[in-house]
C-alpha cells in the first residue's frame, strides 16, 4: 500500500515508511491516524449492525405479539359463536318440550 504525504503531498510512499522522502515530515502520527480511523469504522459498523438486530428483534416481537393476540381473539369469537349456537340449541330443546306438555 503507498500513501502521499500530507505536508508536502509527495507520491507512492509505501506505507511502512517512517518519513517522507520529499520532506522530512515524520509519518508514524499520519499511521496512528489512518489505524485510529480504520478501528473508529469498525466500531462504527458493529454499532449499525447491532442496531439494525435490535431493531429487526423489536419487529418480530412485535409481530409476535400483535399476531398472537389476534389469533387468541379470533378463537375466542369463534368459542363464543360455538356457545351461543349451543343456548340457542337448548332454548329449542327447551321451547319443544314445552310443548310436549
Amino acid at each position: 500500500m503507498v500513501m502521499d504525504c500530507p505536508v508536502c503531498n509527495y507520491k507512492g510512499i509505501p506505507a511502512s515508511a517512517t518519513k517522507c522522502p520529499g520532506c522530512g515530515a515524520d509519518l508514524t502520527v499520519y499511521h496512528d491516524l489512518s489505524q485510529l480511523e480504520s478501528g473508529l469504522r469498525l466500531h462504527r459498523n458493529i454499532i449499525i449492525l447491532l442496531s439494525a438486530l435490535l431493531l429487526v428483534s423489536l419487529l418480530v416481537l412485535g409481530y409476535m405479539f400483535l399476531f398472537s393476540d389476534g389469533l387468541s381473539s379470533r378463537y375466542t369469537r369463534l368459542e363464543m359463536q360455538g356457545k351461543n349456537n349451543e343456548i340457542i340449541d337448548l332454548k329449542k330443546k327447551t321451547v319443544s318440550f314445552k310443548n310436549k306438555f
